[in-house]
């Protein structure tokens, strides 16, 4: 039998890079891998010509993940399921965030970056990017996965979330559970794809039922909860039966609000859309949209680890559900 590092692989069970690694006797490999693989080459004797020991040093075993921040769980559960997937794969990761740098910069830092291949690959959850960017990031010859934003005429891997369903799911529950007629909505940021799918729903939701878009009943917001605060005494004015902010973050500034109003002498049903870790907790505990955060995380370090062992020669394009998670804060 002719014993080569693929085959090496494939008898082992472990990647082509992994055999590598220990051929060269570099980068991170678990003591049970090494042990496999050593015991493959010791027992056929395998002696690696120069060219199929190289393979390694092409590489800089690291991926980047971009992300807007690193705190809170929103992205702490995305964080998460990134770098469990791509430990599988025996992959680093580099993190990059927005922070409050000014996002052109932290584009410019990444797009260096993958110039310079000093990552495989790269994961991009960017929510305000345009499709300039994207094309550019495409264009460096490193595999790239973008996250939340997908760019149809462009041939890339992305993978997003249903927010418009997402929106119609609680739309539903609020006027068919509820008997709801008056609802009140709470936009993201204008460049926010996320927030234009959500009330996309909403609007979606309302024509269905038949009951006329009031746009009286829609404030913007900026997905904070000082922002939410702001708008309250709007949105009181309005006499809605229900506020639907389109991020828990709204809506937690929306009930502090209701709290701290002593002249509200009804209770005002809140819901929101995300699920944070705290939204049970709070009082009341929030009626919101759990969007698949960990699922998103593990299914892009997933996607970039088999596009760079060659495996995803076209475009893969993923859409994750949400789910309903129904509480206190809706009236319920």
């Amino acid at each position: 039998m002719k014993l080569t590092i693929a085959k090496i692989a494939e008898m082992t069970g472990v990647s082509k890079t992994t055999v590598s690694r220990v051929l060269n006797n570099s980068g991170y490999v678990s003591s049970t891998n090494r042990s496999k693989i050593t015991a493959i080459i010791d027992k056929y004797g395998y002696v690696p010509d120069s060219r199929a020991i190289s393979l390694s040093k092409t590489r800089t075993e690291t991926i980047g993940l971009v992300i807007p921040e690193t705190s809170g769980p929103f992205y702490a559960e995305l964080l998460s399921g990134v770098e469990e997937s791509l430990r599988d794969h025996e992959h680093f990761t580099l993190i990059m965030t927005f922070g409050n740098d000014k996002p052109h910069r932290v584009r410019q830092r990444y797009l260096s970056i993958m110039r310079q291949k000093r990552v495989d690959g790269m994961i991009i959850f960017d929510p305000e990017l345009e499709i300039t960017t994207a094309r550019e990031a495409s264009a460096l010859g490193i595999p790239v996965v973008f996250l939340g934003k997908d760019f149809p005429d462009l041939p890339l891997h992305s993978i997003c979330v249903d927010n418009f369903r997402g929106a119609v799911l609680m739309m539903e529950h609020l006027m068919r559970h509820h008997n709801y007629r008056r609802i009140a909505f709470i936009t993201g940021p204008s460049d926010s794809q996320d927030s234009l799918e959500r009330f996309r729903g909403y609007k979606h939701s309302l024509e269905t039922v038949g009951i006329g878009f009031d746009d009286e009943l829609v404030s913007r917001g900026d997905f904070t909860r000082q922002g939410a605060q702001r708008l309250y005494n709007q949105i009181i004015k309005t006499d809605a039966d229900v506020v639907f902010a389109s991020n828990d973050e709204m809506a937690l500034g929306i009930i502090e609000s209701a709290h701290d109003e002593s002249s509200l002498n009804r209770f005002l049903p809140v819901v929101g859309y995300d699920d944070a870790i705290w939204s049970q907790f709070i009082e009341p505990p929030l009626t919101t949209i759990r969007q698949p955060m960990y699922q998103l995380g593990r299914l892009a370090g997933h996607t970039i680890t088999e596009t760079i062992a060659g495996k995803n020669a076209d475009s893969v394009r993923l859409t994750l559900n949400t789910h309903l998670v129904v509480r206190r804060s809706c009236g319920c």
